[in-house]
């Protein structure tokens, strides 16, 4: 899967989210940009301290 985001953190995060939510199977995300990269585990984004969806509009 490929999610081109503009980068804003709190965006990205809500998309990473999304994702996971939607596909059961997904263990991790990768996030490149540039020579940087991190990955976004399934567990890191189910701790309560991950950013909500709450109030916010992802504007495709």
């Amino acid at each position: 899967m490929n999610i081109c985001s503009d980068y804003n953190a709190r965006l990205l995060a809500i998309q990473i989210k999304t994702y996971l939510e939607v596909n059961e199977d997904a263990i991790e995300v990768l996030v490149i940009k540039g020579q940087k990269s991190f990955s976004v585990t399934r567990s890191f984004v189910t701790n309560s301290s991950y950013p909500a969806r709450d109030n916010v509009n992802i504007v495709a």
